[in-house]
């Protein structure tokens, strides 16, 4: 009789450990999907950044020859350069000093598909554009 007692406290036993592991395990499976959902937004806003991230804004300063250069030709000549993922924004004309004013212009680009110094040494200092640009810096070049 001692022994059948034993042998159901032990079935008992292992009867409630098993009834009270299932619904631990049930809790860890939607616990661990929980995360899942949540992450899904986040991730959206994750690819959206990075796009946004490869561009950026630069503010160039085109110093012309001398006085007597036309600066109307001089920012109709900046202007005119066309590249995929350049956008030009707006422009000022700031005095240097002895009636020599420069033009100051923003520029928008795409970092992947325009380079700065490609832009300045192979289009703002060559030939047609020459004749009124003596020389560009970069006066501010931001991340957008």
């Amino acid at each position: 009789m001692l022994l059948r007692l034993l042998q159901l406290m032990m079935t008992m036993t292992a009867m409630l450990t098993f009834l009270e592991r299932k619904p631990r395990r049930r809790k860890r499976q939607l616990k661990s999907a929980l995360p899942k959902q949540r992450l899904l937004p986040r991730r959206k806003n994750v690819l959206s950044i990075s796009e946004e991230s490869g561009k950026s804004s630069v503010l160039l300063d085109v110093k012309p020859w001398d006085d007597e250069t036309d600066m109307v030709k001089l920012e109709e000549a900046v202007r005119s350069i066309k590249m995929e993922g350049l956008l030009w924004g707006a422009s000022k004309l700031m005095p240097v000093g002895y009636g020599i004013k420069k033009l100051q212009i923003m520029m928008t680009i795409i970092d992947d598909l325009v380079s700065v110094d490609t832009l300045i040494e192979d289009h703002l200092c060559v030939e047609p554009a020459n004749e009124y640009i003596q020389s560009c810096d970069i006066v501010a070049f931001n991340k957008i």
